[in-house]
């Protein structure tokens, strides 16, 4: 019987270690990138979708730049206001309420828990501002983080970061 031999030669191996030596790195920063984005996306909805009275509670929502905490890519989106839990919260049940504001009885200002001037922001994607404003932000943002995590694995494999 006659020898039979395979000989495999791989072009280019060298060229792939050092690909994946540089490739959890560059995954780091491409995620953390779109986490970025990913958290001012959520911002931008959190503040779409919070009650305005003076206009505070809506400029304080903020996204900070994202960060891994013990293996996991994190963003926070939030707001440093005192009352913010308190109004995200609110279970009003009062169908009609008055506001008081420098002194003036507003009646009827309140209609289902949400004053006049929230009752004029634009409704998002479905959702009316006022309460739940950053659960309701969360889950609009969420559509979007697949697409996020798909554009990551992309660019990863394109070899950019």
């Amino acid at each position: 019987m006659a020898d039979f031999k395979f000989n495999i030669e791989w072009d280019g191996l060298r060229e792939l270690q050092q690909e994946f030596k540089t490739m959890n790195k560059r995954f780091k920063l491409i995620m953390l990138d779109e986490m970025d984005k990913i958290g001012l996306t959520c911002e931008e909805y959190a503040k779409k979708l919070s009650p305005r009275d003076s206009k505070e509670l809506e400029d304080s929502i903020h996204s900070t730049q994202a960060t891994i905490e013990g293996g996991s890519f994190v963003v926070y989106v939030g707001t440093n206001m005192k009352y913010a839990a308190y109004v995200h919260e609110l279970n009003n049940v009062r169908p009609v309420g008055d506001k008081y504001e420098r002194g003036v009885k507003l009646e009827g200002y309140y209609i289902g828990g949400r004053g006049q001037r929230t009752r004029d922001k634009p409704s998002e994607k479905g959702f009316k501002p006022g309460r739940k404003f950053l659960q309701r932000a969360v889950i609009l943002t969420d559509q979007h983080f697949e697409k996020a995590m798909e554009k990551a694995l992309e660019r990863l494999f394109e070899g950019g970061s």
